[in-house]
Formats: structure tokens, C-alpha cells, sequence
């Protein structure tokens, strides 16, 4: 009688097990936690079958779902600020159990009991988890343990920091959601993103069907081509081609940084919010946070970028005081200190 453990590929034998007769136990030791089975020969009936053995449904994959095994973040959502966020599944009757995890590897994951949806940290706890382009990566088990194929989702994490913790980023740090190159005939999550961007910023690669507003998929085709060389030329990016390649991807990603301040928000928030008050370092309110995008829509430079990615919090930290010291300097206002008044609010909204 041996005990094995499986990797989710290959069953491996456990040594130095100890066995415990009066406690009916057996101990071993392993530094690797997953699904664990108890081997041993069949016990064979006068009848001639033999008791207590596998029938042929123990060593079969699971069924592949009618759309295929899945898996979604926030209903499939481009982009999340929370790093806490919902995973869907889709999986047949016959699956009892799933491995989730943030890295192909499958590393720091367990087998849980299978449910159609999960809470799940893209940062996997950590308080160091930078922005960008996050996959998280499931298969899902038989009761005999019998593996699916792994089945991922991309998201990009954008998160929305508050003024002061703003001091733990270089202000040098890139939104990354595209981490690599895209043309026709690719199948990736990343192209379902790239859908998602084209058609909620006037480029729909078509008004229905696949493709089309909530129906992106992960097929980079004629459509996806067609959109993108669009997009291309609205931008002057030389080659127009169609293909996703590193000119294409900071632009996209700038795009996503600076959609949300966009000048025409920023106008209609002015008929709400009035500056009633001067504004230095260490304030609050919702006068700070239509600063900020006022700010950010001026972009004077490096300040006011790093202030965009970092995203409007109402608190006026050292970020802010970059930003309005960047525009000041822009605007020849004298002195140039970082301080919200008169001369610089006539200066802002004008």
C-alpha cells in the first residue's frame, strides 16, 4: 500500500511514511500540499471481480462544457482599481474541485471545493503589487482528481492610491496593460482587451455580433485589424498597419490613464464645484480632487502625468503640489510654491 500525491500531471510515491496501527494512521512527510490517494491491490471475490476498485469513469478527464471550460474577472471587465475582485467559472456537472492561481505554475494554490464563483486577490496579499496587466489562471478537477485544461483571464490593474502612499511610486512607473505584441490570426486574452478599448473609444469593430460592444472575443481577426488601423491613423502612429506593437501599446495605455479627466468632464464639474477657498498641501475635499483633474487635464509634465496614473483622490499631497508647481512655471506665476490662490485658480479655469 503506497501513498501518492498528484501534481495535477503526474502521481508521485511518498517514502519515509510511518505507519501507526494503534491509531490506524499513516504519516508522511511531504513539503508540497495537494490532492493525495491511497493505492493498494484489489482484493479479488470468490466471483472473480475484484472489490473496492476504480470503475473506468475514475481515470476521465472532466467534460468539456457546451461554450468550453472558463473563467471570467468582474464579468469580464477590462480594467478593475480593486485588487479584490469576483471570478466566475463555467464547468461541467462532473467537476468537484479547482486550482486557482496568479501564476501558470500554480504556485501558492491548494484544491478547494468547486462553486461557480470566487473572491479572489490579484496581488495575492501583497502590499508591494504593482499596476498593470494581471492573469489569473484555473483548472478544474474530477472527484477522481482527473485534471482540465488551464483556462486563464487578463484584466488590467489600475489602482486608485491616495496621496500618501503616492511616495512609494516612481513617478517613472507605466500603466503595462499589453505586455506584449498583438496582429492577425493571435488568439489571447489580451485581445479581448484590445476590443474592449476600441470599441468604448469610437473605434467598434462592428454594432452586433461577435466582436461587436459586449460581445469581444479573443480572436484577433479582420474586424480587430480594420479597428486598430483606424485608431492608428486618428493618432499619426507610422506604421498604420494594424498590428499592436509597442507604439501602438503606450499610446493605447496613455489613452487609459487620461479617458477619465478628459477636458469636457472637467468643464461640466466646474458648474458644480466653485472654488470657495485657496488650497495648500495637506487639504481635502471635492475642491482638491477638480484641481487634480484640472490639472491633470493641463498636463504641463512629468508631475501632472504621474498624477493622472496615480488618479484624483481629493487629498492634496506632494503629488498635487508637483503638478500645480509644473503649471504655475507653465503660466510664469510668481511665486511658483505650490500654493492654490487667486492669481492660479484665474490661470486654471481660464
Amino acid at each position: 500500500m503506497i501513498i501518492y500525491r498528484y501534481d495535477g500531471s503526474t502521481w508521485h510515491a511518498l517514502t519515509g511514511c510511518a505507519i501507526d496501527t494503534t491509531a490506524n494512521t499513516i504519516t508522511c512527510p511531504t513539503s508540497n500540499f495537494s490532492m493525495f490517494a491511497l493505492f493498494g491491490t484489489a482484493i479479488v471475490t470468490s466471483s472473480g471481480t475484484s472489490g473496492g476498485s476504480l470503475n473506468n469513469s475514475s481515470y476521465v478527464n472532466p467534460r468539456i462544457p457546451a461554450i468550453g471550460f472558463k473563467i471570467l474577472i468582474n464579468k469580464g471587465a477590462a480594467i478593475t482599481s480593486n485588487n479584490k475582485v469576483t471570478l466566475t467559472f463555467n464547468a461541467g456537472s462532473d467537476v468537484s474541485r479547482v486550482a486557482i492561481s496568479n501564476s501558470l505554475d500554480f504556485s501558492k494554490s491548494s484544491l478547494e471545493i468547486y462553486s461557480d464563483n470566487k473572491l479572489w486577490d490579484l496581488c495575492d496579499q501583497s502590499k508591494d503589487c504593482l499596476m498593470g496587466s494581471k492573469t489569473v489562471y484555473a483548472k478544474f478537477y474530477t472527484q477522481h482528481g482527473r485534471p482540465s485544461e488551464v483556462v486563464s483571464a487578463v484584466i488590467a490593474y489600475e489602482p486608485s492610491f491616495t496621496e500618501p502612499l503616492k511616495s512609494k511610486i516612481s513617478p517613472s512607473v507605466k500603466l503595462k496593460v499589453f505586455i506584449k505584441d498583438l496582429q492577425l490570426g493571435d488568439i489571447h486574452d489580451l485581445v479581448k482587451l484590445l476590443q474592449k478599448f476600441l470599441n468604448t473609444n469610437g473605434f467598434a469593430l462592428r454594432k452586433a455580433g461577435p466582436g461587436s460592444p459586449g460581445n469581444e472575443t479573443n480572436n484577433f481577426g479582420l474586424l480587430t485589424e480594420a479597428a486598430l488601423i483606424k485608431f492608428q491613423v486618428s493618432k499619426n502612429i507610422s506604421p498604420a498597419d494594424g498590428r499592436l506593437r509597442s507604439s501602438t501599446r503606450t499610446t493605447i495605455e496613455k489613452t487609459l490613464l487620461t479617458t477619465k479627466t478628459a477636458s469636457q468632464q472637467v468643464s461640466n464639474k466646474l458648474n458644480e464645484i466653485k472654488f470657495n477657498r485657496d488650497l495648500k498641501k495637506d487639504m481635502s475635499g471635492k475642491d482638491v480632487r477638480l484641481l487634480q483633474e484640472m490639472l491633470i487635464t493641463a498636463n504641463t509634465g512629468a508631475a501632472s502625468q504621474a498624477l493622472a496614473k496615480n488618479k484624483p483622490s481629493g487629498y492634496f499631497g506632494s503629488l498635487t503640489a508637483a503638478a500645480l508647481v509644473e503649471f504655475q512655471k507653465s503660466k510664469n506665476i510668481t511665486p511658483a510654491n505650490g500654493y492654490f490662490g487667486l492669481k492660479t485658480r484665474t490661470a486654471l479655469i481660464q
